[in-house]
Order: structure tokens, then sequence, then C-alpha cells
């Protein structure tokens, strides 16, 4: 099957023939002129099965291990090259980046950028189409001291609605761990720039890691997400004469230590690596 596949994506009648059997039409024009929901709802059946988290494997595996990629490659490759055929593309392409939840580790980020369906001329860049990304800040492969640097990257994005950045982390569910407490404190500040940004798009949260798992890029957790973004408010104003007396919540204690590390981080430091 995947000699197929390979076989597919090089020039010829076989590679065109299957590019029409995926349009389920007989020519390109015949596609081309079908109403924009038609032609969506085709984009949804290549593309709508894609849970995002394809990134995780890019770099270990062919195209022809991704359906939907190797649909992309098929499309892009035997289409055309007319101004239809490169709509039709696009359209494609738009739909993609729009429709998904796309799911990378941080340290991936700039390579998302890159764009993982080819190398476009004009074409609208891909941090001004993606609309639901999620960031994992996964410590069994990301130092401390390379968080904010990954994370930077973030700020490129123009079209985000939602943006969730997660902490993947051993230790307890509501980030009173020393990992947790570490990542939040190096990138207290960063994150605080991303609020700026994107309001209330943005969301923080902390995946507790099995004790057990070793393995990176498994998606094994223990219990439910757990939502910190609240951390990053400032506290009430009633919350002070708590926290000079010791009865301050746990939300309350870390919203006031975001703010202090907010002002002191340094993104060079690697006192904690």
């Amino acid at each position: 099957m995947k000699a197929l596949k390979s076989i597919e994506l090089e020039p010829g009648f076989r590679g065109h023939k299957a590019m029409l059997e995926l349009l389920d039409q007989p020519s390109v024009a015949a596609f081309a002129a079908l109403p924009k929901e038609a032609r969506f709802e085709k984009w949804e059946e290549l593309f709508g099965e894609c849970d995002g988290s394809f990134l995780d494997d890019f770099y270990l595996y062919e195209v022809n291990h991704f359906d939907f990629l190797h649909s992309f490659k098929l499309l892009d490759r035997h289409v055309g090259h007319g101004p239809m055929e490169r709509r039709l593309v696009q359209e494609a392409r738009h739909f993609f980046y729009e429709r998904t939840e796309l799911v990378f580790p941080a340290e991936w980020i700039e390579k998302f950028l890159a764009d993982q369906l080819g190398q476009w001329n004009d074409a609208v860049p891909v941090e001004n189409l993606a609309q639901r990304v999620v960031v994992r800040v996964d410590r069994r492969r990301v130092k401390g001291s390379e968080i904010t640097r990954y994370l930077r990257h973030l700020l490129k994005f123009t079209n985000v609605e939602s943006l969730k950045v997660e902490i993947w982390a051993k230790g307890a569910l509501d980030g009173s761990d020393f990992e947790t407490q570490d990542t939040v404190r190096r990138m207290a500040g960063f994150i605080q720039e991303l609020i700026d940004k994107f309001g209330d798009c943005i969301s923080i949260w902390k995946i507790r890691l099995d004790d057990w798992e070793t393995h990176c890029g498994h998606d094994n957790f223990v219990g439910e997400p757990f939502n910190i973004t609240a951390w990053w408010d400032k506290p009430p104003e009633e919350s002070w004469a708590g926290l000079g007396q010791g009865t301050s919540s746990f939300q309350e204690l870390m919203q006031d230590q975001i703010a202090s590390w907010g002002n002191q981080l340094d993104d060079n430091e690697e006192l904690w690596d």
C-alpha cells in the first residue's frame, strides 16, 4: 500500500487518475464548478479526521503515512498549474489550517510555521490561517531555559480563536508541584504577553503525567486537565489581607507569585534546569 501511494505522487496518468478519484469528479473543472458548500464537504471528508496532533510524528514518517497529508499532496501535484487549479489547492490548504485544531509541542512551533503542506508563492502564511492551536510544554523534552524562546513564536499568530498552552508535568494536578511551579516561573512574564495579545482566547492548563510514563510523545495522563489561567488574574483587593496573614487560597498565592515572577523573569536563567 505504501509503495502504491508513493507511485501516486509521481508524475503520470496513475497519479492524475487517483487525484480525480479523490475528488469524485470526472475532471478538475467539474469539481471547481461545484458550489462552495459541496467542495467543502469534500475537504471535510479528506481532512476532517485529522486531529491535528500529527506533528508529533511528522518528522518520523513519510508523507504517505498520513492519509490526509497524502491526499493533499496528491491534489497539489496532479490538479494542474492554472489559476483555477491553484485556487482549489489553496482553498484546501485554507480549509485544513482554519478548521483543524492544531496540536504540537512547544519546540516545534517554528517548524509548524514553516508550513507542513508545502512551499508556496504568494500564499497566506500559516500564522494568519490557524484558528485553534494547542501547544504542549512537555518537561520531559524541553529544558526550562528554552521554554520562553519556543513560546515566543506564538506571537506571530494573527487569527487565533482558541490558544491553549498545556504544561505536561508530573506531580500534583493542581500545579503545586515543583516541576509545574518551575515551568510557570519561567514563562510567567511571557504568558502575560500572550494574554495581552489574545485576551480571552488563551487558556493555560496543567496536564498531570503518569509517574510511570517515560515515553515522550505518548498522551497518557492522570485525571482531568486542570485550568490554571486564573493564576494570571490580578488578586482581588480583599485577598491582600489574607496574603499577609497566611490565610489566602492557593490561587490567590499563585496570582501574587506570578506577578512577582513576571517582573523578574530571565530567559537565560538556568539555575533550576
